[in-house]
């Protein structure tokens, strides 16, 4: 699979602070925030950054939404900047993406884990035990969220699945300190994770502009339920 100038063109955005694609204008737009993880373990890809680019020609078809893309760096450090850096209040859903290595499916995390592993990050840095002291174990999807999401897998038979072990890497120390430090302001405000599916060892099984699709119907189903 030749993707060399692609490549070069999300590396291009890497650094960016944000990119903002609207899908309508007017006062009463809904704010969606997504981000997704850059390469690492060896690999000069990451699927996930090809399926915000994929997701990016495909918003239009929402109406007064307004979608903010963000990429990121496989780091703590970044993801620790990137949390500092930002306000969330604004968002109405936020959805962070990264890559399940050898998954032909799609996963939607339910849970993030108050621990990392032993694993560096492309910085060379390894953070092995909790995350936040005194803080939850775990942090999950709340159960009417998770109701919402099993309807939606059931009724659209998505190349999707639930999943409730999101590792002990980057993807779910973004997870659990996005919740985390969201739960402070609005702990009923849908914050969620995917892993998306290794297009880049199976690129067969599913385009990345399937999975964008595929995605992109999930958040709007979420919206729907918002006020």
């Amino acid at each position: 699979m030749k993707r060399t100038f692609f490549s070069i063109l999300i590396f291009a955005f890497i650094f960016n602070p944000g990119i903002t694609v609207f899908g309508g204008g007017g006062p009463k737009n809904k704010e969606v925030l997504i981000t997704a993880f850059g390469p690492y373990g060896g690999r000069n890809e990451n699927p996930a950054t090809f399926v915000v680019q994929e997701m990016k020609t495909q918003v239009s078809d929402f109406k007064k939404v307004n979608f903010t893309f963000q990429l990121l760096r496989v780091s703590y450090n970044c993801v620790d900047s990137f949390i500092a850096a930002h306000s969330f209040e604004k968002y109405d859903l936020i959805l962070m993406m990264g890559l399940y290595p050898e998954s032909s499916i799609i996963r939607v995390e339910t849970i993030g884990r108050n621990y990392c592993g032993i694993y560096k990050d492309v910085d060379s840095v390894a953070r092995m035990g909790p995350i936040e002291q005194q803080a939850p174990t775990r942090l999950g999807v709340p159960e009417n969220q998770l109701k919402g999401i099993l309807k939606f897998i059931e009724k659209k038979k998505p190349p999707m699945a639930i999943s409730h072990d999101a590792g002990d890497y980057v993807c779910n120390y973004l997870i659990y300190t996005m919740r985390y430090f969201i739960a402070k302001t609005d702990v009923n405000k849908p914050v969620l994770f995917v892993h998306v599916a290794d297009t880049y060892k199976f690129p067969y099984v599913m385009k990345d502009s399937e999975q964008a699709m595929h995605i992109l119907a999930l958040i709007k189903h979420m919206l729907k339920k918002l006020k």
